[in-house]
């Protein structure tokens, strides 16, 4: 168990490296250069909701000052909008901006289109994303526990 879960951490990291590596050749080949992969991820995981930057923090999608600079950046360059909470000034809304829907729509569109190939091409299918989808449910799970109850 000891050497998968070794292999699995190491994959995890590696798959996380090559999926932005995927987002920054299609940003390149758009000629997008006002973001990078990594803040361009973040516009793909909004999701069309209204986030706080503390939900971005909780969620475990981002850390600390790593996702106030890219919050940042892509307020600069317009695809995500700022608003201040109107009962507690220290609240910050954010929402996609149409440009930023738009760059979120044009990734998804991009990751269907890997899903159009994945068994063709990589010989994954959907049960296999699914067993992986659950898999990392659960490791996720289990690091999460170890930080909220210190095991």
């Amino acid at each position: 168990m000891g050497q998968e879960y070794r292999k699995a951490l190491k994959l995890v990291g590696q798959a996380h490296q090559q999926l932005l590596c995927v987002i920054k050749d299609e940003l390149d080949r758009r000629g997008i250069r006002a973001i990078n992969n990594v803040q361009a991820l973040l516009l793909f995981n909004f999701e069309d909701e209204v986030l706080r930057v503390s939900d971005l923090r909780a969620q475990g999608r981002y850390a600390g000052s790593n996702v106030t600079y890219n919050v940042r950046k892509l307020v600069d360059a317009g695809y995500v909008q700022r608003e201040s909470s109107e009962t507690d000034g220290r609240v910050v809304f954010l929402k996609l901006t149409p440009k930023g829907r738009e760059l979120a729509a044009r990734l998804g569109e991009i990751f269907d289109h890997h899903t159009d190939r994945f068994e063709s091409i990589a010989e994954v299918s959907g049960d296999d994303v699914a067993a992986i989808n659950a898999g990392l449910i659960k490791l996720d799970r289990f690091w999460r526990d170890q930080i909220r109850f210190r095991l």
